[in-house]
């Protein structure tokens, strides 16, 4: 659950029922290799590794031979969600890239949710996931991914306090949600204003909003993302972005990991389990990839308006 409990299905006497487990003891062996992985990982600053033997440990599953994608949750209270998470793309245990995403809904209400117990969301923990193509649809125009069988659990935030609250993630209250998907999320936009009388530029960052896209799904924020092969970041200005077009931005490379890994796991897991210095780095490559997204937008405004590129830009950030 997402107070950091393992359960497992178990029979007993004809009865099947959900009992809490320790990891430890339920495989000590690949708890120990997960413990190995997890040194080796934080030692040569591979998050590839780590991650994986921090699956491990915990006694989540893990595609040995493919795509894995691990969602790392910054918890804040579920209504301010933004996109304040990562989320890493490895295949076959190769780091591929790296998303900023959120994992939680951004909003403590919508039409509809009160009837469902609440806002959802998803538990920390591994999910078996399959390539849902709604390319030809008008619904996302996009090629998502959702749950194997359907469901997945889920807190409620059952009195739409836009918190969910310890009890309301504890194994005995998570529910089952249907229709979690991975999706293309908000994106970012520069607004700019020039003022002829200084000759200056005012640019003002405005992040992608959560709520109102994501009911609980999990969502990268198309504006940019890290491309862990070429050492990059990966900007998308806004004028380029186009959902039914399928111009997702960073998300399309998403689609493209899902299009040929149509089976594939999903582990959620919280930041306080990977390292200071692990998040640090995120957070660093979540700076400059919004620094350079800045720029980008900048450069198109001035070529978009020749007449103020001798202005001086003040950026707002």
């Amino acid at each position: 659950d997402s107070n950091g409990k393992l359960y497992q299905k178990q029979t007993k006497g004809g009865k099947t029922e959900w009992v809490e487990v320790n990891p430890a003891t339920m495989n000590p062996e690949r708890h120990a290799e997960g413990q190995a992985l997890m040194a080796q990982g934080a030692a040569n600053g591979d998050l590839a590794a780590y991650s994986k033997g921090l699956a491990m440990t915990k006694g989540y599953g893990w595609n040995e031979n493919g795509l894995n994608m691990v969602g790392i949750r910054v918890p804040v209270d579920s209504q301010n969600a933004v996109h304040d998470d990562y989320m890493l793309a490895i295949n076959k245990g190769k780091l591929e890239g790296v998303y900023f995403a959120s994992t939680q809904p951004g909003q403590k209400s919508y039409n509809g949710s009160a009837a469902l117990g609440g806002v959802g969301e998803i538990s920390t923990g591994h999910f078996n996931m399959v390539g849902v193509d709604k390319t030809a649809g008008a619904w996302k125009h996009a090629y998502l991914a959702g749950m194997a069988d359907g469901t997945v659990p889920g807190a409620r935030d059952v009195n739409a306090d836009g918190n969910h609250s310890a009890a309301e993630r504890s194994f005995e209250n998570l529910k089952k949600m249907t229709e979690v998907f991975i999706h293309q999320g908000g994106n970012d936009v520069v607004n700019f204003k020039a003022d002829p009388k200084t000759k200056t530029i005012t640019a003002d960052y405005v992040s992608g909003k959560v709520g109102g896209i994501s009911q609980g799904c999990q969502v990268p924020n198309q504006s940019y993302s890290y491309n862990a092969q070429t050492g990059q970041n990966e900007v998308f200005v806004k004028s380029g972005l186009n959902k039914m077009a399928g111009q997702h931005g960073s998300f399309n490379s998403m689609e493209a990991l899902f299009k040929n890994n149509p089976k594939f796991g999903y582990s959620v897991i919280n930041s306080s389990d990977f390292t200071t210095d692990q998040m640090n780095q995120l957070n660093d490559l979540r700076t400059n990839a919004k620094e350079e997204y800045m720029q980008a937008e900048t450069q198109k405004y001035l070529k978009d308006n020749p007449e103020f590129k001798k202005y001086s830009v003040q950026f707002n950030r």
